[in-house]
């Protein structure tokens, strides 16, 4: 088992948490093409991580994951959750989820938001959020399921 530690992220990590979330996507099996058009819907920037709530996880000195929720008064949207494809089925989604879930707590957030890739639907299910409805603004146009976790009620 691995020894998980969260901690914030910092802005110069900008280009390592880009590339997991490159590396997680493609997981999927998407296309060359597909995944070049992602490119820029997945650059995690710095600013975002200096502003927003971005937290990584860390195994064994390395990051092998993040996630990033924008908070507006007591709702947020979850911008980013993506774990190196290497560590995918090891719990460490799960770890990550229950720390978003501590963090949205600690900051009074009441629900959070956000559209999912659709082989991720599964596991969001899994963690408890309900899907709300599709909206269409993959890179592809086709709809992705949009989601929500009620945080407090």
């Amino acid at each position: 088992m691995l020894i998980s530690i969260f901690r914030r992220a910092i802005p110069e990590e900008s280009p390592h948490l880009s590339n997991i979330a490159i590396k997680s996507k493609a997981y999927w099996g998407y296309s060359e093409a597909f995944m070049k058009e992602c490119e820029l819907l997945l650059h995690v920037p710095s600013d975002r991580i200096a502003k927003d709530h971005v937290y990584v996880i860390e195994d064994g000195g390395s990051v092998t994951g993040f996630y990033s929720i924008i908070q507006n008064k007591n709702h947020a949207w979850l911008e980013d959750f993506y774990l190196d494809p290497v560590y995918i089925g090891e719990g460490l989604g799960k770890r990550m989820w229950y720390h978003m879930v501590s963090v949205a707590r600690n900051y009074s957030i009441e629900k959070i938001e956000w559209e999912s890739d659709p082989y991720a639907a599964p596991f969001y299910e899994w963690m408890g959020a309900t899907k709300i409805g599709d909206t269409a603004t993959g890179a592809n146009q086709k709809p992705l399921p949009k989601y929500q976790y009620i945080v407090l009620d």
